[in-house]
Formats: structure tokens, sequence, C-alpha cells
């Protein structure tokens, strides 16, 4: 680090600086970077710090402090902090002073004693615990300081524990905090990420010895009619509640009818809903082209085609890799979608049955049908698959952990899809045993690394 401060007055329109796994010794190093690159790099406005030892990342964080204050450093506008996947808690109150940060990515655990450590002016903020594996971020000490963040338009939360959210046991309102915080985010037009259903262990650091310590908090997911309310603006909506089993399983995480999102119809391009009732006249999405959604029964589809309804989509997850959700997908409801360009069926686990109501080939009249994914998805027509590869839009198919009409074998399937395809440059078969690892959902790919 020595080396590059002494040459950074050669590098005045330096945009972006990454630290990747320093040192423990090299706090004093450090610092003499971050000043140099201050004062003679007029252009650094990004720092990337990743797999950061406890105390180095936690040095950063004051060394950033002080430089803004002295009026060093002034135009870093990004922070993305990433700490060692072993680090503790770590005391993120010097972030507060940073005043002309606007985006802000952090993925760790911050001390519940951090206060007010989210900086003001922030448009984008990302927090996300340790790992998917090793979920949480400390609490929900972020809750206290969000609502200053007016100017907020983009939330990203991954990898949360309930209790990251203001959920406390007992509490049959969990949502409250959560809710009245998105009230005063009066910019919020995105609202991504996940939580998990229940922790395993009570909050790290939270100094509350009362009898609830030991009790567990449960997110079972958002009310759409109460957090839609909380957050008039939203344009992108997929959050999700997360349990770890034999593998990821994912479900939307806001819950109702479509007629309960009527307040955002005509706003909405992204969202992730699970379907839990009927809406016999739905609200059309005009601008929605984006959606991962979960439908309970044949009466939650709506009471109208699709088309109708959706008439911008073009990509379309159905279904849920949920323990306890079976579902139905219903091929002539789908075929009516005439943009649709990404198609993607999802299944649960072994012991959960997703119905599929009529016949797959209905599909060839999804005139726009570039790609298809079937994931975990017992009692495919295989001659119906078939028949559907030839369509001549119809680009890839992919198939994940599917169980057939007819005895295959992965090799077999992808040499049968080909050969009835007759496309040899123009079309992809991929045919795999066993199922997906990561659930597939809107969530973009950087957020299972």
């Amino acid at each position: 680090m020595q080396h590059v401060a002494e040459r950074c007055e050669q590098w005045p329109s330096l945009e972006l600086v990454v630290l990747a796994v320093p040192r423990l010794d090299c706090a004093s190093a450090l610092v003499q970077l971050l000043g140099a690159v201050g004062r003679h790099c007029a252009g650094f406005q990004r720092l990337s710090a990743d797999r950061l030892p406890e105390q180095i990342a936690m040095a950063l964080a004051s060394f950033l402090a002080a430089l803004s204050t002295v009026g060093c450093l002034t135009q870093l506008t990004s922070l993305d902090l990433k700490p060692h996947q072993d680090a503790g808690a770590l005391l993120l109150s010097p972030l507060g002073r940073l005043a002309a940060l606007t985006s802000l990515r952090f993925a760790g655990c911050a001390y519940a004693a951090s206060g007010r450590w989210l900086p003001p002016g922030l448009r984008k903020l990302h927090l996300a615990g340790r790992s998917r594996t090793w979920p949480g971020i400390g609490g929900a000490s972020w809750l206290d300081c969000v609502g200053a963040c007016t100017g907020l338009e983009s939330l990203q939360l991954l990898w949360l524990e309930a209790r990251d959210l203001g959920i406390k046991p007992h509490l049959y309102d969990g949502l409250s905090v959560f809710y009245d915080s998105l009230k005063q985010l009066t910019r919020l037009t995105e609202l991504t990420g996940c939580a998990r259903e229940a922790n395993d262990m009570p909050d790290e650091n939270n100094g509350d010895d009362s009898e609830d310590e030991e009790a567990e908090a449960r997110f079972y997911g958002f009310d759409s009619r109460r957090l839609l309310a909380a957050a008039p603006h939203l344009r992108r909506l997929a959050f999700y509640v997360f349990h770890k089993g034999s593998f990821m399983q994912l479900r939307p995480a806001v819950q109702g009818s479509l007629g309960s999102l009527r307040s955002h119809a005509a706003d909405l391009e992204v969202l992730a809903v699970h379907v839990v009732s009927p809406a016999p006249s739905p609200p059309s999405f005009p601008r929605l082209h984006t959606l991962h959604a979960s439908f309970y029964n044949r009466d939650s589809y709506p009471g109208e085609p699709l088309h109708a309804v959706f008439p911008a989509l073009r990509v379309l997850t159905l279904g849920t890799p949920w323990c306890r959700y079976d579902g139905i997908v219903a091929w002539e409801a789908v075929a009516s979608l005439t943009t649709l360009e990404r198609l993607c069926v999802v299944a649960g686990p072994p012991e959960c049955a997703l119905k599929l109501e009529g016949w797959l080939n209905t599909l060839l009249a999804c005139g726009a049908l570039q790609r298809l994914r079937l994931c975990s998805v017992k009692g495919v027509s295989f001659a119906e698959l078939l028949e559907l590869s030839r369509a001549p839009q119809l680009r890839r198919i992919q198939v994940e952990g599917c169980t057939f009409d007819t005895e295959l074998t992965p090799r077999a399937l992808e040499v049968a899809l080909k050969a009835c395809a007759g496309r040899e440059r123009a079309f992809q078969a991929i045919a795999r045993a066993n199922h997906p690892h990561l659930s597939p959902c809107l969530l973009d790919d950087d957020a299972f690394h």
C-alpha cells in the first residue's frame, strides 16, 4: 500500500480503489494510502474493501470518517465494505459521518451499539448477512437510523434474520417497526432481498437479558396491503422468505391476492408474489416485465387470460421450492402471454407435488418464448416437451431434477430434444439429474456469492 500511496499523484483521474484481503499489520499503510488518494485523486469516488480482518474493517471506518471530517475524501460517494466471514460484530458509528456517501454496501454484522451509523445522504443501501449459511446483520439497529435517509431509492436486504427486521418473539404484529421505517423513505422505488423464516439462536450482542432472549422470532412474510401502504412508490419488489434445508428454499414474502396490489399495479415493473387468494377482477399491470408468482390453487389465478393482466410480461417464474408448497401451474393460462420470452417452472422438495394442469405443448402459442427452464417438476410429459422443442423461436430448454412419464437419462433427453428441434446451432438442450443448488428467483446472481 505504501508503494501505491507514493504514486497517487500520478493518477488524478483515479475513480475506484479495491482493497482485497489486506494483512492485519497494514493499518498505518492504509491511512497513508487513503490520505494520498484524498489529496491527489480528484476523481476518486468509489472504495471496495473485501474480506477485511475485523480490526482493519473497524479501523477503515474510523479512518474514512476522520479524513472526511478534515476535508479529505469529500468526493467519496460509494463504499462497499465486506469484513472477513470470521469477523465479529463491528462498531459502525463512524460511517454515519460520511456525508457525501450515496451508495453503501455492507455484508457482515453490526454491533447493536453502533447508533446512527447510516449516512443520511444514501440513495442506495445494500445490507447482507455474512452468507446464506451464516445469516443475520446483528439486529435492527439499522432501522433506528434508516428513516433519516429520506432520499433512499433502493434498499436490498440479503440473508437477514427475523430479528433484523425488528420482529420480536411472541408479538403478533411483529413488522410494525419495519413498516413505520419504510413510511419515512418517501422516494423508495426498489425493495429486494430475503430473510430467514426463523432464527437458530438469540440475537448477537443485543444486550437483552429478558426472558425472551432464548425465544424464537419468526418471519412469515409481508402483508401486501400494509407493505404497499408503507412504500407507495415501489416499482421493483422482490423479497423472499428463505429456509435452509437439503437445498436452498425460497418463497415470495409478499402474500395476498393480485387485487391487493391494485394501488401499485400501474407502476410495478418487477414483482415476486405468493398469490394465496382469488381476485376475480384483478387490475392490469401494464409496466410489469418480470414476475415470480406462486399460485396457491387454481382459484388464485385471475378470472381472465394472463395476457390481459400482464400485457408486457417478458420473464416469468412460476412455483417455488418451498417445503410446504404444492401449488399449481396452468399451462393454458401461461400460453396467453404472447410477449413472454423466458419461462421458469420450479417445484418444491420431493414430498411436495406441484400440480400441472393442461398440456405443456400449449406453450407453442407463446410466439416470443425463447427459453424454458423446468426445475424439480414431477411427471412432465416427454412427448409434449418434444413437440414444444420444435417451436422455431425456442432457443434453449433446461431441465434440472425433473421426472417424466417415460424413464430417461439426462443424456438421452438432451439428444432427443436436439434431434426433434432440428436446429443444431440455434437450439440448446441442457438436462441434469440433480435439483438446482440455488433456487430460481428474481434476486441478482451476486446475492448467492
